[in-house]
């Protein structure tokens, strides 16, 4: 996994624009922060503030009408 501090950043290229939402969840499962986004067409970049995460295991997933792309990380302190 991905270790981060307080900050991870998401990196989405898309052919056309879309509405979506990118959620974090916990080694549970349980949604930690969930923030909507919209991507237009090209690069994306999305900044999530973690600071307020305890340290440990995470998952993060980008969600658009076309699909689901999820990533592990960590949180280090």
């Amino acid at each position: 996994p991905n270790p981060v501090n307080n900050e991870v950043n998401v990196d989405v290229a898309l052919e056309s624009s879309l509405n979506g939402k990118v959620e974090i969840y916990n080694s549970i499962g349980a949604t930690v922060i969930a923030q909507p986004a919209m991507f237009n067409s090209g690069s994306n970049r999305v900044s999530l503030d973690v600071s307020s995460l305890a340290p440990g295991n995470y998952m993060l997933a980008v969600k658009t009408d076309n699909g689901v792309v999820s990533k592990k990380f960590t949180r280090v302190p």
